[in-house]
Formats: C-alpha cells, structure tokens, sequence
C-alpha cells in the first residue's frame, strides 16, 4: 500500500489517497494529523563502546531482515487474501462512520473509546495479517546479520578516522517524539537533549550523516507504525516531500546529500520504494481538486525550514497524470522560513536581556564592553547544532572570568546567558518565540515569557518591530518569489500560500502588497502538502 509523507521542518504528517480522490491523514500524535518534528533522547557517551556497537547491529539487523522479509512472497492463499481484503473495506467504512458520529457528536465518550479501541485491534490485526510473507530462513538471516556488521564496523571506524566524536548526540534507542518530547524537555530541560527540525540539518550533517539518517529512519518508522495500525495495511510505498534547495547556498552536491539521507532514512524505516515530489507541486495537487477550469498559480509554501515558490498550470485535462513537466512554469527556493522568523523574534526581542549589543539612541551602542559578540547571539537563536551548542557552553563557561569590571547590570545579563545555556534552556527560549510569533497575529503586542530563567522575567514584543526584524528573511523570500515569476514568463490568476508561517497576517503584509494580496488564497495550511504527497503516490504507485 502507498502512501505520502511530508517530513516537515516544523511538522510531519502521513496518509494515503483512495482512487476516487478520498485522502485519509492519520492521527500520529494524539489525536492531531501533525507530529511536531521534535526529539528528546538522552546524551549518547562520548564514544560508542563495544557493547553499544552491538546494539548498532542488532538493530540494524532488525531491520533489514525486516525488508527482505517484505520483499519475500506472501505467506497467505488467495482466498484467504480476498477475505482480508474484503474485511479491511468492511472495517474502513466502518471507521468513517465512527468519524461521521464523533463528528456529529451522536455518541457519548465512552462509546466512542470503546469503538476506538475495538477498531484499532482489529485494524492492528489486519495489518499483521496482510504483512505475512515466507520467512526469512536461518541462512538468509546470518548472511544479512554479517554484512550489516561490516557496514557498521566500516562506518564506525570512518567516523574515528576523521575524528568524529559520537559525544553529545542523543541516544535514539530511548527517544520520545513530538508533544510528550516538548514536554519532557520541559519538565527536565537538563535530563538529555531535543533536537527540534532535523531536516533543516540535512545538507550540512557531514560526518554525522549516520547519526541522521538514524534519526529521521526513526522518527519515519514511528510514522509508518502508527498509519499502519489505522490503515489496517502494510505501507511499503512512499512519496516524500522535499524542498527546492535544503542548502543556503543552492549548491547541488549539498542538496544531493540531504535528498540522499531521507531516501536512506526511508528504507531504514522499512519502505520498499521511495520517490520524492517538490513540496509546493504537492500543495498544489490538493488545492488543484478545488479547480472547475485551468489557471496559472503561483504556489508559496512556507514551511520551518524553506520557502519554496513555483508557478503552476493547474486544473487542466492533465490533472491526474504522473509527472507534468510541461505544467511546471518556473520554480525557485530560498532556505528561509519559519524557524528564521522565530530566531529573529528573540534575536531582536530578547537577547539584549542576556547580554546582546544593541543600538541606543543616536546610534550609541550600549553593553559596548560585552565580552559576548553579536554572533554569539546570533548562535544562542539558532537551531539545535551540535557544534553550536558545543561552543556556546565553552562560551558561558569562559564567563566567570571575564566579568570582572563590568557593569552590575551587564554582569546580571551575561548571568542570565549563563543559566540559559548551562541549563540547556535554549530549546524553550526558541519554543517561545514561535509561540509569540503566532500569538502576534491576533494582538498587537504578546508578553515573551522567560520566567524559567528568572521568576517574572519577561519582555514586550510589539508586532511594530516585526518589519526590521523580519526585514533579510522578507527580502529573500521576495527575491525567490520575483524570479520564479521571471522565469514563468506569466502572470498568476491565484497565488496558493501554504505552510505553518502562512498563518501569519504579519508577514503575509510584509510579502505582497494591497493589491497583490487580493489575488491569495488559502486552502489547508497545515495539510496542503501532505495531501498532495498523497495523491502523487497513488499517481506514482497506483
């Protein structure tokens, strides 16, 4: 059975489209279609030891055997698969009814738990069932276990080659994913490490390209389970979204990498068949359905990671083929999205609470003998990086003896940036800011809350500083959407915003002026690109 993913930045959701059009997301965390792209794991030692070598293996061995087994034939007659079959229709009627009734509300609670329950046991399986192939035999079992060894081995002994330390990365044998992963970092920031939006690493992950292709294998397996226990069906199909760039610098031998970890990280979680199709052509295949007669579209997706733009033929007699070249008009991408507004939300908003150098009045810099360097704060509002993180704890810990002299209120500032770091509280100071970026669309000023660090510690983010905040990420995505429109050669009759950061009214303004504006529509902000991953599947694998 197929499927689309859309790994997102920000989140990550899977479903599968029926061949009359019907698209099913799954619930993957709780009882939301998203599955926020965060990790929580505990520090790995700093260096892998024998017997964790051997826990590399096995669970490598795991799965592989696992995938060799799915290639083999089934293990059921053909009456016996025409019953499953049938009984799976049955049951997956049955499940629309269930939502038909939640939605309606025609049921009490507890009904609607045991209903649930009943159809997830039975949807469990089911899918156990329709995955029964031959067994993999001893033989078969020892000649996978040797040559994953020896892919190991000569992986692990690359790494010590060039010096690469295993030390800091999360251990992912005891990872948590999504809501309960924010919550635990919450609850115990100093307990292990998050890792939030993996897939903006990609291009730049060099040596640690095993450590992320683990990762996201992970994280996609976890995915894959979860959607087969309610599809009631093994998915070994996949269409994966990816950006136009995942490098900054468009470079093609990056952007190659990172494609390639993803597709290695889709075959770790037990997919057979991988493709992939450009994020904003998938947007576009959903709101495409809405389309009764052909016409031009720019799409704009704005995702955590990248913004990517094209200008698309839609709705013509083409809509259901696969590839579609000749309908792809131009296309373009620039590696800024949300996560850049969030960095500068606290960049500009709050880093001067812990020390920052800032312009006062006249042009005056304050805090002039802070021995911390803009850039210092720069890395403080960027992503989780290894190397980052590395420096800034060497950073705080230096400190101690170089506040000698100062200030007393830049000695407190800088000891605010010390706790921030020396507490792992870094991850939650950027939780927050995208919290108030999305706050800020309905106000027009949110309170950034930094009580963690300092009981009543807060600062006033006021939506005016937004355009000076946003001002590089603004231009860049302009530049990207102005020469995707020169390559077109054409002008658009809709422009289809889609992405997490759409949401946002501010930058919305900031992007398109009045009249421009008149010309956007929205469709399913969050599920845009999911759903077109969907329907390129179905279109891919039939």
């Amino acid at each position: 059975m197929h499927c689309g993913i859309d790994y997102g930045t920000s989140n990550s959701s899977i479903g599968h489209a029926d061949n009359d059009d019907g698209i099913t997301l799954y619930t993957v965390d709780g009882d939301s279609t998203q599955l926020p792209s965060v990790i929580w794991a505990p520090r790995q030692s700093a260096q892998l030891d024998p017997a964790q070598l051997e826990v590399q293996i096995a669970r490598e061995t795991a799965r592989a055997i696992e995938a060799h087994r799915r290639q083999q034939p089934s293990a059921l007659d053909a009456a016996t698969r025409v019953e499953i079959e049938q009984r799976a229709q049955a049951l997956s009627e049955q499940r629309q009814q269930l939502r038909t009734q939640i939605a309606e509300q025609a049921i009490d609670d507890v009904a609607i738990r045991d209903a649930q329950r009943a159809c997830d046991q039975e949807a469990t399986a089911i899918a156990q069932l329709r995955g029964s192939h031959a067994e993999v035999s001893p033989a078969q079992r020892l000649d996978i276990e040797q040559q994953v060894r020896r892919r190991v081995i000569r992986r692990m002994d690359s790494a010590a080659q060039s010096e690469q330390s295993f030390a800091g990365l999360p251990n992912l044998d005891h990872a948590i994913y999504g809501a309960q992963a924010l919550a635990q970092h919450l609850n115990d920031p100093s307990n292990g490490l998050v890792l939030k939006s993996p897939k903006s690493l990609l291009a730049s992950a060099g040596h640690y390209r095993t450590f992320f292709v683990d990762l996201i294998g992970a994280s996609l397996e976890r995915l894959k389970s979860v959607a087969e226990t309610q599809a009631a069906s093994t998915l070994d199909s996949v269409v994966l979204g990816r950006p136009v760039h995942w490098s900054t610098t468009h470079d093609r031998q990056k952007d190659a990498v990172a494609k390639s970890i993803m597709a290695e990280a889709a075959e770790t979680a037990g997919f057979t068949a991988v493709e992939f199709e450009l994020e904003p052509i998938a947007a576009a295949r959903n709101f495409e359905r809405s389309l009764r007669r052909e016409a031009i579209t720019l799409v704009v997706d704005i995702g955590g990671g990248t913004t990517d733009i094209s200008m698309l033929r839609l709705g013509g007699t083409q809509r259901r083929q696969i590839g579609r070249t000749d309908d792809v008009l131009g296309f373009s991408g620039v590696r800024k999205g949300g996560n850049d507004l969030d960095a500068m939300i606290a960049f500009f908003g709050v880093c001067r609470r812990f020390g920052k150098q800032t312009l006062g009045a006249g042009g005056v810099i304050d805090n002039r003998n802070s021995p911390l360097s803009a850039k210092v704060f720069g890395d403080l509002c960027n992503l989780y990086d290894v190397a980052i993180d590395q420096d800034l704890e060497r950073q705080a810990a230096k400190l101690d003896e170089r506040l000698k002299g100062l200030p007393v209120e830049l000695v407190k500032r800088l000891g605010r940036f010390q706790t921030l770091i020396q507490r792992q509280l870094r991850p939650r100071l950027l939780l927050e800011s995208e919290a108030v970026k999305k706050a800020l669309t309905g106000a027009d000023c949110v309170d950034f809350d930094m009580s963690y660090i300092e009981p009543s510690l807060a600062q006033t983010i006021d939506s005016g500083m937004l355009p000076s905040a946003w001002r590089t990420t603004v231009a860049s995505i302009r530049t990207a959407i102005d020469r995707c429109q020169s390559d077109a050669g054409v002008d658009a009759e809709h422009i289809l915003i889609t992405g997490g950061s759409a949401r946002s009214t501010h930058l919305i303004q900031l992007l398109f002026d009045p009249a421009t504006r008149a010309r956007v529509v929205h469709q399913d902000l969050a599920g845009d690109v999911a759903k077109g991953l969907c329907l390129s599947a179905r279109e891919t694998f039939g």
